[in-house]
């Protein structure tokens, strides 16, 4: 939980030396220190996986994958958190993409946390799948938000963390947006992004950051570019050197920035180091929002 804890501030050298001590110590036995899940070597790969991706290093992939074969083989809440791990983040991360492999992958998880009576394994895996439909087109997105709904009202009545209470907004309120009702959509949207960088929840701070920007500049607001472009910079300011994925997510902002304020040599700078940056990571939902950019 500790090592959870520091990706979720951005503290993200101190997660990736703490996962690979706890890994170390493990030697290999999935089952080490199994006192409150199955296997903790299990999740600490797939930690040491979210580090090494937010950090943008080698090896990220292997370790989710490994971390996800490593808990289905020893214990089902473990199976749960693990797919939560590697998909919650990154799906709106824009590293993994939201398709039929990643949805079988959720919704395994999803059936085996409803037959435990655990509401944390069940929250973990409505998000996860909650997050994967959103990413999709309708009707999946309906859906989506109904999922990450439920997992609101259980956080409002203290059966589930409240870390996560914002992600229902930020998802409604670009759902709203793109029905053209703004007035509603808009209010939510900025106090979810104020709510993350209150709590210092930077990984999040930066999936919310980018809805608002895009929200902003797709749908015509008054003085969008001006707000945008404040958004942008107090991400900048806070977010941290070694955050590599949000440097990614930066990069695109600021080409959408350059097209709204009708700079094309900007925007086409932009989106060529936004390509450049996502091929060399691997971040496939980059990949292809980089490509509908061209």
């Amino acid at each position: 939980m500790a090592i959870f804890a520091k990706l979720e501030v951005g503290q993200l050298a101190d997660a990736l030396r703490w996962a690979q001590t706890a890994i170390d110590l493990a030697d290999g036995d999935p089952t080490v220190g199994n006192i409150i899940m199955g296997s903790p070597l299990a999740a600490v790969i797939a930690l040491r996986g979210l580090a090494r991706c937010f950090l943008g290093h080698p090896g990220w992939r292997e370790d989710l994958d490994r971390g996800v074969a490593m808990a289905r083989r020893t214990d089902p809440l473990t199976h749960v958190l693990v797919v939560a791990y590697k998909y919650v983040p990154l799906i709106p991360g824009g590293v993994l993409v939201a398709d039929e492999m990643a949805l079988r992958e959720i919704d395994e998880a999803l059936q085996i946390a409803e037959k435990i009576s655990d509401d944390d394994t069940l929250g973990n895996a409505q998000i996860a799948m909650g997050l994967a439909l959103v990413h999709r087109p309708n009707p999946d997105y309906k859906r989506g938000l109904d999922l990450l709904r439920r997992v609101r009202e259980m956080g409002l009545q203290q059966r589930y963390s409240s870390l996560e209470l914002p992600l229902a907004d930020v998802y409604a309120a670009r759902e709203e947006a793109r029905h053209g009702d703004l007035h509603r959509a808009l209010p939510p949207l900025r106090a979810a992004v104020n709510e993350y960088f209150t709590r210092a929840q930077i990984p999040w701070a930066v999936s919310a950051t980018a809805v608002l920007v895009e929200t902003l500049l797709e749908h015509g607001v008054e003085r969008a570019a001006d707000e945008a472009e404040a958004a942008i910079d107090r991400l900048t300011a806070e977010m941290g050197d070694d955050f590599v994925l949000g440097e990614v997510m930066l990069l695109r902002m600021r080409a959408l920035l350059s097209r709204a304020r009708q700079d094309p040599a900007a925007y086409r700078g932009f989106v060529e180091r936004y390509r450049i940056m996502a091929k060399s990571l691997g971040f496939e939902g980059h990949l292809a929002m980089v490509d509908a950019m061209a």
